[in-house]
């Protein structure tokens, strides 16, 4: 599930580059957020500690995306792709 989220956060943002090129969407932070999912994938061999509560980083993880993204949200005007629904 985590490598999902990290392929999807990279790929998401080609999809908003095509919708609208002036839409503010840092790559950077995108590519800072996908490896940082995907080195919490690769701790969890490692770590007993990381294993045993990956739950609590996932859940982590999930709100600071979501805080992220409606954070972009509002930067953006909240147009229509940045909005469920619309």
């Amino acid at each position: 599930m985590l490598t999902l989220a990290a392929a999807s956060l990279s790929s998401f943002w080609l999809v908003y580059r095509q919708i609208d090129p002036s839409y503010y969407d840092p790559l950077s932070v995108r590519l800072a957020c996908s490896g940082g999912l995907l080195l919490l994938c690769v701790l969890t061999y490692w770590s007993k500690v990381i294993r045993e509560s990956i739950w609590s980083f996932s859940l982590a993880a999930g709100v600071g995306l979501m805080a992220y993204f409606t954070w972009l949200g509002v930067v953006n005007g909240l147009g229509g792709p940045w909005i469920v629904g619309t």
